[in-house]
Order: C-alpha cells, then structure tokens, then sequence
C-alpha cells in the first residue's frame, strides 16, 4: 500500500487478494490517515488469537519437528541468565523445524505500586527490560508460534489496561493473555497443545498436579504450564484411558530473592524444556535444548 499525488488529489493504492484499488482524497493528511486505519485493520484481522483462542490449528511439514516450550525469563533481575536465554533462542532459529512457544513472564515488570521497592533494586531500567525482551523474540522470528501472557506481564493490563505483549508478538503469532489451545498436524501425527502460565491446583508432592487436573476440563494431548521455578520436567499421566503428557518448566532466573524470602527451594534446570514429535513414532522430551537440537538434526537425516 502506497501513497501518490495524482493531478491535485493524492491516491491511496490497495493490493488485497491480487487485486488493486484505489482510494482518492483532496488532502495527504485524509490519504494518510486512511492508510493508517487499513493497515490496522489488517494487522488486526491476521490475529486468529483475537478471533478464537482456543481454536487453533497449525500443519507442518510431515516430518520430525520439535516445540521448545519457554517461560519465566524474568528480564530485568540481576539473577537472570540473559546469556543462556539468547543461545536458547538462537538454536531455536537455527535448528530446522525447531519451534518455539512462550508461555509468559518474559520481564519482571514490578510496576504495581506494592512492588514499587522491587523495582528500584532492579538491575536495569523498565525501559531496558523491555527492550531486551523485544530484542529477544525477534530473535525468534517466525520460528515463535505460539504465546501466552504471564501475570508479571499482565500487570500492566492490571494497572493501566494495555496489553503490551499483544503489541510485541508478529501478527501470525496465535496469542492470548491467559490460555492457548491448538492442534499440530504433521503427516498422520496430531496433537493438541493446552498452554498457559499458570494453571489451577497445586500439590507438594507433585509440581505437574495444576496440569493433571487441568485434563478433567481440556481435553489435548500435551498440557504446558510455568510460573512455579520448580524446575524444568515432563510428565506422563492418563486420563479417561488416554496416556497424556504434562510439561512444566522452570525459569532463566539463577537465583530468586524473593523465592528465597518465602523459603521456597531453588529452581533446577533452565526454562525451557523441547519436545521432539516424531509422526511415525513417539514423542520425546528433553531438558536440554542443544542436545534436543543434535537429536532432532539426526532425525531428519535419518
């Protein structure tokens, strides 16, 4: 879409579905502003998460590919480990039919005015937060497909009614603030996905409980959560005769003060766990990224 002056109007020139059209107004600011408007709606009407956010589905090639789940990177403490976190995404652009889904608190974002004390001692401006974790799912690319807000991030929807996240994520990126839930299909192999940051339930003796139980209400193959720092891990369940997979992962941050002060243990592993879906066999799960990475690369040479 373009602008031109054409004798003493200026035209505004459309491309949609193979056509052009063209719109005329006697000043630049009304071509201008018209423009503005059509390319909203655009971006817009190319957000299925807007539409249905628990109607999704997305096909691949049928060939082994591999999700890598991320959350809890917490951008801004001076704990997180901002190396390990850009390594992570740049494999992830690098690796062949690796994709990534974010399943939220990508800064620590302490703007309520009860966290205000947290945000003084943090390790860098807001605005620096911020732009780190832009600059970090650029990185990602189109490779990222699927993302969920975490409540650090909606703390802002919270305190001033603006989603941020929605803004920062591509336009084909299915997003919602709470849950995700969609359907990948490659060759034969479909598998529903159940994303969110945190889910329903906790128990002391078994960190994937909220996932479990989350089973009696959404039926999908694989249930995604974060938020606990527990630790990065996956877990097999059944329910209603059906074998299911629950995937929780940890967080970038080394070291938490504040789960320190409630007495909460130390987190294991990074935040990001990989699941390699093979369609002709069954799915694996691994904790470590670059060996995820080495293992799909060999199964696509296979």
């Amino acid at each position: 879409m373009y602008i031109e002056k054409h004798g003493n109007r200026f035209r505004v020139n459309v491309f949609e579905h193979g056509k052009l059209t063209r719109k005329s107004f006697a000043t630049l600011e009304e071509a201008t502003a018209f423009k503005t408007a059509h390319e909203r709606r655009v971006r817009w009407s190319r957000r299925p998460g807007i539409i249905e956010r628990d109607k999704h589905h997305i096909t691949l090639t049928p060939a082994p590919y591999a999700l890598a789940f991320l959350s809890d990177l917490h951008f801004g403490n001076a704990m997180t480990d901002y190396a390990q976190a850009m390594r992570d995404a740049e494999i992830i652009r690098d690796t062949p039919a690796m994709y990534a889904v974010f399943h939220g608190d990508g800064i620590d974002n302490w703007i309520l005015p009860k966290m205000a004390g947290l945000q003084r001692g943090q390790a860098m401006p807001y605005d620096d937060e911020m732009q780190m974790f832009k600059e970090w799912l650029e990185v990602l690319g189109d490779k990222l497909l699927v993302v969920v807000a975490g409540n650090h991030d909606n703390w802002t929807y919270t305190l001033a009614g603006i989603d941020f996240l929605r803004h920062l994520v591509r336009p084909t990126v299915i997003y919602d603030q709470h849950q995700v839930v969609f359907d990948i299909s490659a060759g034969a192999s479909r598998l529903r996905y159940a994303v969110r940051h945190k889910w329903r339930g906790n128990s002391i003796l078994n960190p994937t409980h909220g996932l479990e139980r989350a089973a009696r209400d959404i039926d999908a193959d694989v249930y995604v959560g974060g938020h606990t720092h527990i630790a990065t891990l996956a877990r097999y369940f059944t329910v209603r005769q059906r074998d299911r997979l629950a995937i929780l992962t940890g967080t970038y941050k080394r070291h938490d003060h504040y789960g320190h002060a409630l007495g909460l243990p130390p987190s294991e592993h990074s935040g990001c766990g990989v699941l390699v879906v093979d369609p002709s066999k069954d799915h694996v799960f691994v904790r470590d990224i670059t060996k995820s990475a080495d293992y799909l690369t060999f199964k696509l040479r296979a």
